[in-house]
């Protein structure tokens, strides 16, 4: 089986015709060396071409990820390595790797940094096409051997642990290669030593944030058998608001501790008091600001319309989630079932709401569901001529009825909702709650032909 050794190289001209001569002599495999360099290394250019060896120019940003990852992309070969400039290999390192390349995707060598000892880790390592090409090395990128969040340091670490999820991962312990770190002598560290430092702390910290959004990632995770059903599927969720800074902050902590996938933030406020508005803006997320307030379902429209997800999950502002909640909804959906709830724990024991016949139909609770972006643009968005209510009810109705579709209701995923903390506040504020509701009720029933009923309590 052909292999492509991918060598990044920065600067290090004079280390490459050993380099080469190591590898011819060491490998047994059939096999091309391709070089990534930067276009302002001229002198590494010049060598690899009296070497008569391929070599790529880098992409921006020049760091050792995008290296890796334009190598990938710019290759045939089925089985990839990952390597650097500053390696030597042991006769018979890919021999004892290639056992593996039908069973895993990802078969790390044995090096000299004492992790690897332990069985974790593996600073070089084979990639197989297929598996980069059926799952990708993360899980919040396609085609991708590492995260483009990262720069040249904690990279590898990500990748292998996913991998590792997957069952893809195994240490070819009589692979051996030689790392010359630079940690050996810091008194003598070139430019390519101290491009590394220089965006380590950067990696650190992006590896920490990674960490805790994707509980994934951890070891502790991995190895105590917490293993989640992987769907590679984007999510955008949809989060409409109005007032209620203090649950919205809520509701946001809670989606970044306990979400699986990344995603995607969609914020649509309706014309909210200064301190929520402060509050959205300092926010990484997509942001839309209306003038006069429009209600839910001109919001959820308006955000599922910029949704730019695989899937998309709607959430009231006042809610908070159980972990990896969306990975449940997510692995629910397929051609039968078209939406997904959470079970709802307002008080006492968790209730699948609206699993029951209502209003001659099964409804949806608007306050966490999910379903496919297709799916939405399929049925046409929600219709706006319920501004509140009701709309959510329709789209079960309409789900259930019109495209004989199920809707499911998912026990290990659960939410706590506080109870309409933003509607109990608009209908303090101006006593017409139930005149917006009472509208939409009659709007829902001349697209229905069903009489909704209203509550004594809102």
């Amino acid at each position: 089986m052909n292999i492509a050794i991918l060598i990044p190289t920065y600067k290090r001209s004079d280390r490459l015709p050993a380099l080469v001569k190591n590898i011819e002599q060491n490998t047994s495999l059939p096999y091309r060396i391709v070089f990534i360099i930067e276009k302002e290394d001229k002198a590494s250019e010049r060598v690899i071409k009296r070497l008569r060896k391929d070599y790529l120019f880098n992409v921006k940003p020049n760091t050792y990820v995008s290296a890796i990852n334009h190598a990938y992309r710019m290759t045939k070969e089925p089985v990839l390595f990952c390597g650097a400039d500053d390696l030597s290999f042991r006769r018979g390192w890919d021999l004892n790797a290639a056992k593996y390349f039908r069973k895993y995707g990802f078969i790390g060598v044995t090096d000299d940094w004492p992790i690897t000892r332990t069985g974790l880790h593996a600073s070089h390592f084979f990639v197989t096409r297929k598996y980069i090409e059926k799952y990708s090395g993360v899980l919040d990128e396609k085609r991708v051997i590492y995260s483009s969040k990262y720069e040249h340091i904690q990279c590898d670490i990500e990748t292998e642990q996913t991998a590792m999820k997957r069952g893809q991962f195994v240490i070819s312990t009589g692979s051996v290669v030689d790392h010359n770190h630079w940690y050996i002598n810091k008194a003598t560290m070139d430019e390519t030593y101290k491009r590394g430092m220089e965006c380590m702390d950067r990696d650190r910290l992006t590896y920490e944030r990674r960490r805790n959004n994707f509980e994934q990632y951890l070891f502790e995770e991995l190895f105590n058998g917490k293993v989640y059903p992987v769907n590679r599927g984007t999510l955008s969720i949809v989060l409409p608001s109005y007032n209620q800074v203090k649950y919205l902050k809520q509701t946001v902590d809670s989606l970044r501790r306990n979400t699986y996938h990344f995603f995607e933030l969609i914020i649509v406020d309706d014309n909210s008091d200064p301190d929520t508005v402060r509050y959205i803006r300092s926010l990484e997320c997509v942001r839309y600001y209306n003038r006069k307030q429009r209600f839910i379902t001109y919001n959820w429209n308006k955000g599922a319309r910029a949704a730019t997800g695989e899937y998309v999950a709607f959430l009231n502002n006042d809610i908070t989630l159980s972990r990896h909640w969306d990975v449940y909804l997510m692995n629910s959906l397929n051609d039968k079932t078209w939406i997904a709830n959470p079970y709802q724990k307002d008080s006492g024991y968790p209730t699948p709401y609206g699993k029951s016949i209502r209003t001659g139909s099964i409804d949806v609770r608007g306050a966490c569901f999910m379903l496919k972006k297709e799916t939405l643009e399929r049925i046409g968005y929600f219709p706006e001529c319920m501004k509140h209510w009701y709309s959510d009810w329709w789209l079960g109705w309409i789900v259930t009825n019109k495209y004989k579709k199920s809707v499911s209701w998912i026990q290990e995923s659960l939410i706590h909702h506080y109870g309409s903390m933003s509607s109990h506040e608009f209908d303090r504020r101006t006593g017409k709650l139930r005149e917006v509701i009472e509208q939409d009720r009659l709007e829902f029933q001349k697209l229905t032909g069903l009489d909704g009923y209203l509550p004594k309590s809102l």
